[in-house]
């Protein structure tokens, strides 16, 4: 398949609103000087099962994900107090956020977020390798002539530019503006670098 053009879906971590996560000291996330076992929500089909347990190494945490069927019950059980912790995509994150039922502790992507001027980065946090992203990409068979490419690439980036899109997706979620062609192969380059490691490491096989 040949790359043509993305969308970068931001993600964050939370915590409730007022309980203790066991990930942070105040609003800083996983900055226990001494190692211990956390576990955080995460949807069950999302690959933030695996970016959550990466994260927790790196802080010597024993973090344990906990699967969700999907982003409402996982909220609906983090502002709740049932679950400690989340990580989530960004969209959903955001108007609970707002309204004070729970908090954003940090955000994927290499920039802060749109309208979330107050909370860091994962790298700004001392994790430079978790600047990666979900992302919405797509992709034509292998033999599409250049031109082609770049006619996609052109009409995709475009509508990211109309003022409607581009006033919407940082609502709900997505970094503003669409990739180029090489930077998406760029994106998956460094998607399978950072995460071969993290699923050797895991034990997980195809059946």
């Amino acid at each position: 398949m040949r790359p043509c053009q993305a969308l970068t879906l931001r993600a964050g971590v939370a915590a409730g609103a007022s309980r203790r996560c066991g990930l942070c000291q105040g609003d800083q996330p996983w900055q226990q000087p001494a190692p211990c076992a956390a576990p955080a929500a995460t949807p069950a089909h999302s690959r933030f099962l695996g970016f959550s347990g990466l994260a927790g190494k790196k802080r010597g945490i024993d973090l344990q994900p906990v699967p969700y069927k999907g982003g409402a019950p996982l909220l609906a059980d983090l502002i709740g107090g049932y679950i400690p912790a989340a990580v989530d995509a960004l969209g959903g994150l955001l108007e609970p956020h707002r309204a004070g039922k729970l908090r954003i502790l940090a955000v994927t992507g290499p920039q802060r977020a749109a309208g979330l001027p107050d909370v860091p980065t994962f790298s700004q946090l001392g994790f430079a390798e978790l600047t990666s992203s979900n992302w919405v990409g797509l992709f034509a068979p292998l033999g599409l002539p250049a031109a082609q490419v770049q006619q996609i690439e052109k009409a995709v980036a475009e509508v990211a530019a109309l003022p409607a899109v581009a006033a919407k997706l940082p609502g709900i979620g997505f970094a503003p503006g669409a990739s180029t062609a090489q930077q998406l192969r760029e994106v998956v380059r460094n998607d399978l670098a950072l995460w071969q490691p993290v699923i050797a490491q895991s034990g997980f096989k195809m059946d």
